[in-house]
């Protein structure tokens, strides 16, 4: 079905209103016509019947035909009982019938005194008003006055009067249609004023002083519409200043990123790329954009890894050997876009950060404390040695003093290459977590066997140590490494305890299933501004306490790096005043149901 022109509103309306106007002025021309033909008629049968009665008048007073005061348009007709013309004023009397009592108005004024009747008259050849009075003279007999007059001559002065209703119709139905006319190309024009406003919505022609003109020009319907046309146009115009403003800002900051960014769809076509990333892939002076990124970046490592955070949908890290880079080192965040009110995923944004530099450092730090603490070992395990023999030969008080000096500074030195070795170690593992031995292991059990291992040091620094732990609790962890995490921090915890205070090891499932176990001690606390930095290797809150009770600074650093091997970390809760908890979070935890019923 083909599309249909949509009509004008004005037609619309207008054509109901013309055809109602046709009804009404053809209702108004009949009604009035018939109810003019009916009064007309009211008013002459009442007229003859008055000249009915002077008639009967002059005839009862003796007046002969000739003598009777007739106006010269009423026909007057005498009939005898026997239906017989005795007197006729318009037709001589051989042209007559020779029975009128066959006639309505004759018949009804015979049998009741009176008679009328519109009818035709053969005779004369026209519609007649007729009104017949029957009249008995004394000593005469019966006979019938007729009076009549020509309909025609009765309602042909008002004739005219539907025509003219008619033709007044007509030229207000032609005046409504010029004027729907009028209407209509004023309202055109006034719809294409309105639509150049809106073309100019955006910019700033709706602002200027021949728009302001035409809001002024616009009729009072459209003066509404058009004030708020200009209105609109500020907000946009306003709102686009914005969005052009913030996109600015949005692609400078892109363009000084020293990370490469790249945003997709969901069909992995490219939205945009920063100039970092095009740089790294050596895409410069390229249009990329639409294009699959298959197309331009074809290395395998970050296609997957792009492929598993659309499939995830969430944010996923991951550090990749780049073969496209010739083997440089990325850490990769992909992270999804989200859009419109349902927040459903309209691709991907990836983050390159280049971190080969970063990672060669590391190596070279790790080989550098590995191989320091290796070749460190052989001369201090020759001062140990000398130190056995001075201890032999060392006869006086001073002499003894100062040896133990040295012999403390000796252990201290080989406590700290012990740690240096053991975070070396940790550090080569933690990034697989597979050599690792895991085994299962129950809390309390665990909990129990460390605060065991510390009773002698709690018990010489007047501590005591308690265990809370969940029955049944149940972790997946390498034995050796736990127990060493564990311990340095309840030994950190007695180390930094009043005498007479309480330290308590505990162990209980998080709210995600995770299990935390936690050293609370009832110390002195530890300042906000130390607690960032607390696993940090060497950094100290009291540096020169920490000495004198022989720490290494090196102890959170270790257990921290136990954690993240587990999949785990660790953190501190401290308020100065309250006491400390250091806390390990660890994923693989269970319950066993047994000791849940």
């Amino acid at each position: 079905m083909a599309n249909q022109k949509p009509r004008s509103i004005i037609w619309k309306l207008g054509l109901p209103l013309i055809a109602l106007q046709l009804l009404a002025g053809i209702f108004v021309a009949f009604f009035l016509g018939t109810s003019v033909r009916q009064e007309l008629l009211v008013q002459a049968d009442n007229r003859l019947e008055q000249l009915s009665g002077s008639v009967l008048s002059q005839m009862d007073a003796g007046d002969s035909v000739e003598q009777l005061d007739l106006p010269g348009d009423v026909r007057l007709t005498v009939v005898d009982v026997g239906g017989k013309v005795r007197l006729e004023t318009d037709r001589p009397l051989e042209v007559m019938d020779e029975n009128l009592n066959f006639r309505p108005e004759i018949e009804t004024a015979i049998k009741d005194g009176k008679g009328r009747s519109t009818r035709y008259s053969r005779t004369l050849d026209r519609e007649m008003i007729y009104v017949a009075i029957a009249f008995k003279p004394v000593d005469a007999d019966l006979f019938v006055v007729r009076l009549a007059l020509s309909l025609d001559e009765v309602t042909h002065p008002f004739s005219y009067i539907p025509l003219i209703i008619l033709i007044l119709t007509f030229f207000i139905v032609l005046l409504t249609v010029l004027l729907l006319f009028w209407m209509q190309r004023s309202m055109v024009g006034q719809m294409k004023d309105m639509g150049q406003l809106a073309r100019g919505i955006g910019s700033d022609a709706p602002n200027s002083t021949s728009a302001r003109l035409l809001v002024r020009r616009v009729s009072a319907e459209f003066s509404r519409l058009a004030a708020r046309i200009v209105r609109v146009n500020v907000n946009v115009r306003s709102r686009l200043d914005e969005a052009e403003q913030s996109q600015a800002e949005t692609q400078g900051i892109l363009a000084s990123m020293s990370n490469g960014v790249i945003a997709l769809d969901t069909d992995r076509r490219v939205l945009t790329m920063n100039p970092a990333a095009t740089r790294m892939f050596g895409l410069l002076g390229r249009d990329i954009r639409g294009r699959l990124l298959e197309e331009t970046v074809r290395d395998p490592g970050l296609l997957s890894a792009i492929t598993d955070g659309m499939d995830e949908g969430r944010i996923l890290y991951r550090e990749l050997e780049l073969e496209t880079l010739g083997g440089r080192t990325v850490e990769v965040a992909i992270e999804p876009l989200y859009g419109g009110v349902s927040l459903t995923m309209n691709g991907v944004l990836i983050i390159l950060n280049e971190t080969t530099r970063l990672r060669r450092l590391e190596r070279i730090r790790k080989d550098f404390a590995a191989n320091v603490s290796h070749e460190l070992r052989t001369p201090l395990t020759a001062i140990r040695g000398y130190i056995e023999l001075l201890d032999q030969s060392v006869n006086d008080e001073k002499g003894m003093e100062r040896l133990k000096v040295v012999e403390r500074n000796a252990e201290r030195l080989n406590a700290i290459i012990e740690d240096l070795l053991t975070l070396s170690r940790l550090e080569s593992d933690e990034g697989d977590s597979t050599s690792l031995q895991i085994e299962s292991i129950l809390t309390d059990s665990l909990l129990q066997g460390v605060a065991s291992l510390c009773q002698q040091q709690a018990e010489a620094a007047g501590i005591s140590v308690n265990v809370e732990s969940t029955e049944g609790l149940t972790l997946e962890c390498n034995r050796h490494l736990i127990d060493q995490a564990l311990i340095n921090l309840l030994e950190n915890a007695i180390r930094y305890s009043e005498p007479g205070t309480m330290v308590t090891l505990s162990s209980r499932l998080t709210g995600r299933g995770e299990l935390e176990l936690s050293v609370r001690d009832q110390g002195s606390g530890i300042a906000m501004e130390h607690l960032s930095r607390l696993f940090e290797r060497f950094y100290r809150v009291d540096a020169g306490r920490s000495r004198e009770q022989g720490g290494t600074g090196l102890g959170l650093s270790i257990v921290k790096h136990i954690a993240l091997i587990h999949g785990g970390q660790a953190g501190v809760e401290s308020q100065v005043g309250s006491g400390s908890t250091f806390f390990i979070t660890l994923p693989q935890a269970s319950q066993l149901e047994s000791n849940e019923a």
